[in-house]
Formats: C-alpha cells, structure tokens, sequence
C-alpha cells in the first residue's frame, strides 16, 4: 500500500477482505466490501472529482446494479458490465431530459424511451446510440 493511502477495516491474510473503507492518494474514498484486496460486492466510490458510485463491484470493477452521479447533475441507475452502462438503465441528465431503455456496452442499444425537456417522447428502438424503425413519436400540444 502506498505510504499516502489509507485503510481501515477487515483483514484476511495481509489482504483487504469484509468491511473497509480505503482513501486513494487522489482523496477519492471507496467504502464497502473487499474480497482478496479487490472491491468485490457493495460499496460505495467518492471520486475526488465530485462524481459518485453507488452499487456493485466484481473484483474491482463497477459490474451488476448501480447508481453514478456525476458532479455535472447527470446520473445514471441501472445495470453495469465491465465499467459500461449494459443491460436495463436510466440516464438522467441535469436538464431533465432521461433516457430509460436498454443499453450495450454504454451506448442505447434496444427498446427505450427517450422524455425531452419540452414534453415530448420518442418511443422506439435504437442501435449503437442512433435511433432506428420502429419508433413513434409523442408531441405534448
């Protein structure tokens, strides 16, 4: 561990293991679960930049259901693969557009719903962030 880092909590053979919290050298702080020194399980990340993780961990990455905040407002709840947005999920972004669909490895990708600031909706499908077929557009008059 590097001299500027700290930690505190569960131990299992020299290993960050159970319950702990750790302060990185940036002054980013994860709390929550650690199997064989890896976040694995429920936590929670502080970035030093403001944003914030809320969710799963598979050894080390952010993987399965999670909520991230970004210092911007914007925030995304939903499922994760590999640090990507993937599977069902809702963006919301700070002007209070959302997008509440599918996604494949960060980008909408399937059914979604898309809420525009103004009242409309966009209802449809979509491929590697674009939309497609299929879809139909709602207009608040």
């Amino acid at each position: 561990m590097n001299i500027n880092t700290k930690y505190k909590g569960e131990l299992k053979n020299g290993k960050k293991h159970g319950i702990g919290t750790y302060t990185y050298t940036d002054g980013s702080i994860y709390k929550g679960q650690w199997i064989d020194d890896k976040k694995h399980g429920r936590g929670e990340m502080l970035y030093s930049n403001g944003n914030r993780y809320v969710g799963e961990y598979y050894k080390n990455i952010i993987c399965g259901n999670g909520i991230f905040t970004w210092k911007n407002g914007d925030i995304y709840k939903g499922e994760w693969k590999n640090l990507s947005y993937h599977g069902r999920g809702i963006y919301i972004w700070k002007n209070g557009q959302i997008y509440d669909g599918e996604w494949l490895q960060g980008k909408k990708h399937g059914q979604g719903t898309i809420f525009y600031t103004n009242g409309t909706k966009f209802v449809g499908n979509g491929v590697d962030d674009e939309k497609l077929g299929g879809e139909t557009m709602h207009y608040n008059i």
